[in-house]
C-alpha cells in the first residue's frame, strides 16, 4: 500500500496514475477541500493533520511500503515528519514538486530567493543601488 501525502491537484494526478496501474494507495489530507478533491480519484482518504507517532501508526496498521509526498512546498512540517518516518519504518519516500513558474517566465529582471531574508536583501541592496543613480 502507498501513502499518498496530498490535498493539490497535482496529488490527484498521482492518484489517477496509480489508478491507472492498479496499485494499492491512501491519500492523506488535512482540509476539507483536499479531502474533496482526493474524493474525485479514491475513497480511501485519511483526513487530518498526522503526528509524527500517528503517522508511524497509520503506515504500520495500513502495511505502508512507500510514501509520495505530494503536498504544498510550504507544507514543511508534513514533509519533514514523512521523511523522518520514512527512515523510522525503513520505507522508500518520494518527494513530488512542480516544476517552478520562475523556470516558465522569461523576464530579464527577476530575483529568485529561498527565503523571506534574501527577499529584504535583493531589496535593501536595490534600494542602495537606486539611491547612488539619483
Amino acid at each position: 500500500m502507498i501513502l499518498v501525502l496530498g490535498g493539490t491537484s497535482d496529488s490527484i494526478h498521482i492518484c489517477d496514475k496509480l489508478n491507472d496501474m492498479g496499485l494499492p494507495y491512501i491519500v492523506s489530507v488535512t482540509t476539507e477541500y483536499g479531502r474533496d478533491i482526493a474524493k474525485k480519484a479514491t475513497e480511501n482518504v485519511f483526513l487530518g493533520k498526522l503526528t509524527k507517532e500517528d503517522m508511524v501508526s497509520l503506515i504500520k496498521e495500513k502495511n505502508i511500503t512507500q510514501i509520495i509526498d505530494a503536498t504544498p512546498p510550504y507544507a514543511t512540517v508534513v514533509s519533514s515528519n514523512a521523511i523522518e518516518c520514512s527512515k523510522i519504518i525503513n520505507i522508500d519516500y518520494v518527494r513530488f514538486e512542480r516544476e517552478s513558474l520562475i523556470k516558465q517566465i522569461d523576464y530579464d529582471d527577476i530575483y529568485v530567493v529561498e527565503d523571506i531574508e534574501q527577499v529584504l536583501k535583493e531589496l535593501s541592496e536595490k534600494e542602495k543601488a537606486q539611491d547612488k543613480e539619483n
